[in-house]
Protein backbone atom coordinates (compact mmCIF):
# COMPACT_ATOMS: atom_id res chain seq x y z
CA UNK A 1 0.00 0.00 0.00
CA UNK A 2 1.24 3.51 -0.85
CA UNK A 3 2.23 5.84 1.96
CA UNK A 4 -0.70 7.89 3.23
CA UNK A 5 -0.15 11.57 2.40
CA UNK A 6 -1.00 13.89 5.29
CA UNK A 7 -2.69 17.08 4.15
CA UNK A 8 -3.61 20.49 5.53
CA UNK A 9 -6.42 22.45 3.85
CA UNK A 10 -6.27 26.22 4.36
CA UNK A 11 -9.15 28.28 2.94
CA UNK A 12 -11.48 30.88 4.45
CA UNK A 13 -14.50 29.56 2.57
CA UNK A 14 -16.15 26.91 4.75
CA UNK A 15 -18.11 25.65 1.76
CA UNK A 16 -15.04 25.19 -0.44
CA UNK A 17 -12.79 23.86 2.35
CA UNK A 18 -15.21 21.29 3.71
CA UNK A 19 -16.20 20.19 0.21
CA UNK A 20 -12.56 19.64 -0.69
CA UNK A 21 -11.93 17.79 2.57
CA UNK A 22 -14.88 15.50 1.89
CA UNK A 23 -13.73 14.72 -1.65
CA UNK A 24 -10.11 14.13 -0.69
CA UNK A 25 -10.98 11.94 2.29
CA UNK A 26 -12.73 9.57 -0.10
CA UNK A 27 -9.24 8.72 -1.37
CA UNK A 28 -7.58 6.23 0.97
CA UNK A 29 -4.14 7.63 0.14
CA UNK A 30 -4.95 10.97 1.82
CA UNK A 31 -5.41 11.93 5.46
CA UNK A 32 -6.63 15.44 6.30
CA UNK A 33 -4.93 16.34 9.58
CA UNK A 34 -5.42 20.13 9.61
CA UNK A 35 -8.27 22.42 8.53
CA UNK A 36 -7.68 26.16 8.86
CA UNK A 37 -9.51 29.28 7.69
CA UNK A 38 -6.38 31.43 7.36
CA UNK A 39 -2.59 31.28 7.46
CA UNK A 40 -2.27 32.30 11.10
CA UNK A 41 -4.53 29.46 12.25
CA UNK A 42 -2.37 27.01 10.32
CA UNK A 43 0.87 28.37 11.76
CA UNK A 44 -0.54 28.22 15.29
CA UNK A 45 -1.34 24.52 14.80
CA UNK A 46 2.12 23.83 13.39
CA UNK A 47 3.76 25.64 16.30
CA UNK A 48 1.89 23.40 18.75
CA UNK A 49 3.86 20.47 17.36
CA UNK A 50 0.82 18.20 17.37
CA UNK A 51 0.46 17.88 13.61
CA UNK A 52 2.74 18.34 10.61
CA UNK A 53 1.38 17.65 7.13
CA UNK A 54 3.31 16.47 4.10
CA UNK A 55 1.50 18.96 1.85
CA UNK A 56 -0.49 22.13 2.49
CA UNK A 57 -3.25 23.12 0.05
CA UNK A 58 -3.20 26.87 0.48
CA UNK A 59 -5.63 29.58 -0.62
CA UNK A 60 -4.18 33.04 -1.32
CA UNK A 61 -6.88 35.52 -0.34
CA UNK A 62 -7.81 35.05 3.33
CA UNK A 63 -8.39 37.36 6.31
CA UNK A 64 -5.90 37.74 9.19
CA UNK A 65 -3.06 36.15 7.20
CA UNK A 66 -3.32 35.45 3.49
CA UNK A 67 -1.61 32.72 1.53
CA UNK A 68 1.26 34.85 0.24
CA UNK A 69 2.40 35.85 3.73
CA UNK A 70 1.82 32.33 5.04
CA UNK A 71 3.86 30.77 2.22
CA UNK A 72 6.76 33.11 2.92
CA UNK A 73 6.72 32.17 6.60
CA UNK A 74 6.34 28.44 5.93
CA UNK A 75 9.14 28.30 3.37
CA UNK A 76 11.49 29.79 5.97
CA UNK A 77 10.38 27.96 9.13
CA UNK A 78 8.93 24.69 7.75
CA UNK A 79 10.88 24.09 4.50
CA UNK A 80 10.19 20.34 4.48
CA UNK A 81 6.43 20.87 4.17
CA UNK A 82 5.34 21.17 0.54
CA UNK A 83 2.85 23.83 -0.51
CA UNK A 84 0.29 23.58 -3.32
CA UNK A 85 -1.43 26.91 -3.93
CA UNK A 86 -5.12 26.73 -4.90
CA UNK A 87 -6.12 30.05 -6.40
CA UNK A 88 -8.46 31.88 -8.73
CA UNK A 89 -5.53 34.11 -9.71
CA UNK A 90 -2.83 33.38 -12.26
CA UNK A 91 -1.17 36.79 -12.58
CA UNK A 92 2.52 36.59 -13.43
CA UNK A 93 3.42 38.97 -10.57
CA UNK A 94 1.80 36.70 -7.96
CA UNK A 95 3.35 33.57 -9.40
CA UNK A 96 6.78 35.22 -9.72
CA UNK A 97 6.63 36.34 -6.09
CA UNK A 98 5.81 32.89 -4.75
CA UNK A 99 7.30 30.46 -7.21
CA UNK A 100 10.48 29.77 -5.21
CA UNK A 101 8.52 29.45 -1.97
CA UNK A 102 5.85 26.95 -2.99
CA UNK A 103 5.76 23.64 -4.85
CA UNK A 104 2.89 24.23 -7.21
CA UNK A 105 -0.10 26.22 -8.41
CA UNK A 106 -3.55 24.94 -9.35
CA UNK A 107 -6.67 26.87 -10.33
CA UNK A 108 -9.62 26.45 -7.97
CA UNK A 109 -11.98 25.62 -10.81
CA UNK A 110 -10.20 22.38 -11.67
CA UNK A 111 -11.85 19.00 -11.10
CA UNK A 112 -11.14 16.90 -8.02
CA UNK A 113 -9.21 14.50 -10.26
CA UNK A 114 -6.86 17.36 -11.18
CA UNK A 115 -6.42 18.25 -7.52
CA UNK A 116 -5.61 14.64 -6.66
CA UNK A 117 -3.16 14.45 -9.56
CA UNK A 118 -1.46 17.70 -8.48
CA UNK A 119 -1.13 16.50 -4.87
CA UNK A 120 0.42 13.22 -5.99
CA UNK A 121 2.85 14.97 -8.37
CA UNK A 122 3.95 17.41 -5.66
CA UNK A 123 4.43 14.52 -3.23
CA UNK A 124 6.52 12.48 -5.67
CA UNK A 125 8.38 15.16 -7.62
CA UNK A 126 8.35 18.32 -5.45
CA UNK A 127 6.69 20.59 -8.00
CA UNK A 128 3.54 21.02 -10.10
CA UNK A 129 3.46 24.03 -12.39
CA UNK A 130 1.49 22.64 -15.33
CA UNK A 131 -0.27 25.31 -17.36
CA UNK A 132 1.82 28.27 -16.22
CA UNK A 133 3.25 30.54 -18.91
CA UNK A 134 6.90 30.56 -17.87
CA UNK A 135 7.87 32.80 -20.78
CA UNK A 136 5.80 35.61 -19.25
CA UNK A 137 6.88 34.79 -15.71
CA UNK A 138 10.53 34.92 -16.66
CA UNK A 139 10.19 37.85 -19.08
CA UNK A 140 12.15 40.20 -16.82
CA UNK A 141 14.89 37.71 -16.12
CA UNK A 142 18.07 38.05 -18.15
CA UNK A 143 19.24 34.57 -19.17
CA UNK A 144 22.83 33.56 -18.65
CA UNK A 145 24.94 31.65 -21.12
CA UNK A 146 25.15 27.92 -20.56
CA UNK A 147 28.90 28.16 -21.20
CA UNK A 148 29.20 30.21 -18.02
CA UNK A 149 27.72 27.45 -15.87
CA UNK A 150 30.12 24.93 -14.43
CA UNK A 151 28.25 21.65 -15.05
CA UNK A 152 29.70 18.42 -16.34
CA UNK A 153 28.00 16.70 -19.27
CA UNK A 154 26.54 14.07 -16.94
CA UNK A 155 25.29 16.68 -14.48
CA UNK A 156 23.46 18.44 -17.31
CA UNK A 157 21.84 15.14 -18.31
CA UNK A 158 20.69 14.51 -14.74
CA UNK A 159 19.62 18.14 -14.36
CA UNK A 160 17.33 18.00 -17.40
CA UNK A 161 15.76 14.71 -16.31
CA UNK A 162 15.05 16.12 -12.85
CA UNK A 163 13.26 19.02 -14.54
CA UNK A 164 11.20 16.50 -16.51
CA UNK A 165 10.03 15.04 -13.17
CA UNK A 166 12.07 11.83 -13.42
CA UNK A 167 12.67 10.11 -10.08
CA UNK A 168 16.17 9.05 -9.05
CA UNK A 169 15.24 5.46 -9.96
CA UNK A 170 14.06 6.43 -13.45
CA UNK A 171 17.16 8.58 -14.01
CA UNK A 172 19.28 5.64 -12.90
CA UNK A 173 17.57 3.33 -15.38
CA UNK A 174 17.68 5.81 -18.25
CA UNK A 175 21.36 6.72 -17.86
CA UNK A 176 22.52 3.25 -16.75
CA UNK A 177 24.07 4.55 -13.53
CA UNK A 178 23.42 3.65 -9.90
CA UNK A 179 20.81 5.45 -7.78
CA UNK A 180 23.64 6.42 -5.43
CA UNK A 181 25.44 8.10 -8.34
CA UNK A 182 22.24 9.93 -9.33
CA UNK A 183 21.86 11.16 -5.76
CA UNK A 184 25.45 12.39 -5.81
CA UNK A 185 24.87 14.33 -9.03
CA UNK A 186 21.64 15.79 -7.64
CA UNK A 187 23.45 16.98 -4.49
CA UNK A 188 26.19 18.63 -6.54
CA UNK A 189 23.64 20.29 -8.84
CA UNK A 190 21.71 21.75 -5.89
CA UNK A 191 24.96 23.05 -4.40
CA UNK A 192 26.17 24.62 -7.66
CA UNK A 193 22.82 26.28 -8.35
CA UNK A 194 22.27 27.27 -4.71
CA UNK A 195 18.78 25.83 -4.90
CA UNK A 196 16.88 23.73 -2.37
CA UNK A 197 14.57 21.54 -4.41
CA UNK A 198 13.35 20.55 -7.85
CA UNK A 199 10.95 23.50 -8.00
CA UNK A 200 13.84 25.96 -7.73
CA UNK A 201 15.95 23.85 -10.08
CA UNK A 202 13.43 24.12 -12.90
CA UNK A 203 13.39 27.90 -12.51
CA UNK A 204 17.16 28.00 -12.57
CA UNK A 205 17.15 25.82 -15.68
CA UNK A 206 14.75 28.11 -17.53
CA UNK A 207 16.59 31.27 -16.54
CA UNK A 208 19.78 29.79 -17.96
CA UNK A 209 18.21 28.31 -21.12
CA UNK A 210 18.89 24.72 -20.01
CA UNK A 211 15.34 23.60 -20.75
CA UNK A 212 12.38 24.83 -22.75
CA UNK A 213 9.40 26.10 -20.73
CA UNK A 214 6.47 23.69 -21.00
Amino acid sequence: MDKVIKLAIVDDSDFFRKGLVSLLQANNNFQIIIESSNGQELIDVLKSGKHEPDIILLDLEMPVMGGTEAAQYLSKHYPKIKILVLTIHNEESIVRNLITKVNGFLAKDKSIDKVIDAVNVVHQHDFYFAGLDFKKIMADKKPASVSEIDFTKRELEVFKLICQQYTNKKISDKLFISIRTVHGHRTKILKKTKTRNAAELILYAMKHNLITPY
